[in-house]
């Protein structure tokens, strides 16, 4: 039973240090290598949103749909290319990440209102995101420490503690103790690295 508990450990860890390798590669690239990871997570998301709420259409066009946002919000956000910096970056992103959730929306068959919503969501975080590292990349350093931890806290949490799940019909294996050790791993990183990085206050994206 204890060895059937964290049987999913090393496969865990092996996946964490390789998306860790990736992020570390594209924050020593630059703000435009960044631009890149950023744009291609974005894309895979919506690729996943595509998958939840069923896609109208074969893979092929699931494809073009999702290369479609990757390479606009790339070239909106990525620091001296085709549209970055022609006009404020927030007066640009909005609107084109409305063109785009809608894209999304009216390719799925169900939850078209959700799909949009969590899509514009997911595009407008990934640009907001590019234009903070092109401020101060330690605040995108600090959230990416805190996501870590949270996932650490909560895996281990879990697992050693149990308990009730919080919603098992989305999420069998999340507990309320993975959750609370999450939350709470992360906030003590937070503080740590909040003092560590000596990040600035007050900050305004673009």
């Amino acid at each position: 039973m204890t060895t059937a508990r964290w049987e999913d450990l090393g496969v865990r860890v092996a996946s964490a240090l390789v998306l860790a390798a990736v992020g570390v590669l594209a924050l020593w690239s630059g703000p435009i290598g960044f631009a890149a990871l950023v744009a291609v997570v974005t894309g895979l998301m919506c690729w996943e949103l595509l998958g939840l709420h069923g896609p109208r259409s074969e893979v092929t066009p699931r494809v073009t749909l999702v290369l479609g946002i990757g390479l606009a919000l790339f070239f909106l956000t990525a620091p001296g290319l085709a549209l970055s910096w022609i006009a404020d970056g927030p007066i640009l992103l909005l609107p084109v990440a409305c063109v785009l959730a809608m894209s999304l929306a009216f390719s799925v068959r169900r939850g078209q209102a959700l799909a949009f919503a969590a899509g514009l969501a997911v595009i407008c975080a990934g640009g907001v995101l590019v234009g903070v590292f092109s401020r101060a990349p330690g605040l995108v350093l600090l959230v990416v420490l805190v996501v870590i931890a949270t996932d650490v806290g909560g895996y281990f949490a879990g697992r050693l503690l149990g308990g009730p799940r919080v919603w098992p019909a989305v999420s069998p294996g999340k507990t309320w103790s993975g959750v609370i050790g999450g939350w709470g791993l992360a906030a003590a990183v937070a503080l740590v690295a909040d003092n560590w990085l000596a990040l600035p206050r007050g900050i305004v994206v673009w």
